[in-house]
């Protein structure tokens, strides 16, 4: 029987303490720890605004550093000032109605242009 094995975590090298008893599967409480708790594994992510690799545990991180997300936040604020305003931001009034003689609704600026009127 072997006297060792390779942690299942990091792959260290991992012996049996004392002369009996089985060798134990992980390196250190932290990797057993890991290993029972599959959310407290850490993830390698790409960070969305420079591209750097970095580690978190968090699933919806997307950014290094607290500065690149502050400076993604910037970079989208400038970009939907370049665009104007969005529809939010204009008042944007629903078309009125009005009713010709046969009862059926008209948008009240196909009346106006003289369009032929269309039922909604």
């Amino acid at each position: 029987m072997k006297a060792y094995k390779n942690c299942k975590i990091c792959g260290k090298i991992v012996t049996r303490r004392g002369r009996r008893g089985p060798v134990a599967d992980y390196c250190s409480r932290r990797a057993r720890d890991l290993a029972n708790h599959p959310r407290r594994i850490p993830l390698e992510r790409i960070c969305e605004f420079c591209g750097a690799i970095f580690w978190t545990r968090n699933i919806g991180r997307r950014f290094c550093s607290r500065s690149c997300g502050a400076k993604a936040r910037r970079a989208r604020a400038k970009e939907r000032a370049e665009f104007g305003p969005t529809l939010e931001e204009i008042n944007f009034e629903a078309p009125t109605f009005e009713t010709d003689g046969t009862g059926q609704e008209v948008k009240l600026a196909d009346s106006i242009r003289g369009c032929e009127a269309s039922a909604v």
